[in-house]
């Protein structure tokens, strides 16, 4: 018979605070919130496909029938679970291991981050090659313009 606990459970409890998680941006960018959470939904994706997957060749190697409940109840061995854990800490390290570099990165220039393509400079707008300023005709010769350095065109 299970015994009544002395201790009052109502002493120990709060009301739900409703918190603004949706409305948050844990990485100063909600967009790279988005990727993240992404990412990380298709790396647990990715290992649980993988880990049936051997839940299904361990069956066939032992000549079990593979069926949904065989594959639910599989319990596998220590050397076989040695096997996979290491095998889910390489799959983890080779997806995640870009996130540690962060120490090693060189953040682009405030001017670079802050650059709106949309509020660019007339003077700097370039014309598509081969169509002159005036006429709009094709010519041979790109206009001048369509060679000013600039965010948007390589260094050459």
């Amino acid at each position: 018979m299970v015994s009544k606990s002395p201790v009052d459970p109502q002493l120990y409890t709060t009301d739900y605070i409703r918190s603004d998680f949706d409305n948050m941006s844990f990485l100063g960018n909600p967009h790279l919130d988005a990727l993240t959470s992404a990412l990380q939904a298709i790396g647990a994706e990715v290992w649980t496909s993988r880990r049936r997957l051997y839940v299904i060749e361990a069956l066939m190697d032992k000549n079990i029938p593979v069926t949904q409940a065989a594959i639910q109840t599989y319990m596998p061995t220590k050397e076989e679970e040695q096997i996979w854990k290491a095998d889910r800490d390489r799959m983890i390290s080779g997806i995640y291991a870009p996130f540690l570099r962060a120490a090693e990165v060189s953040f682009p220039s405030g001017q670079t981050q802050s650059y709106d393509p949309h509020k660019e400079p007339d003077i700097a707008r370039r014309e598509p090659i081969g169509v002159g300023k005036i006429s709009g005709e094709p010519t041979a010769v790109p206009s001048p313009s369509a060679n000013l350095p600039g965010p948007m065109t390589p260094a050459r």
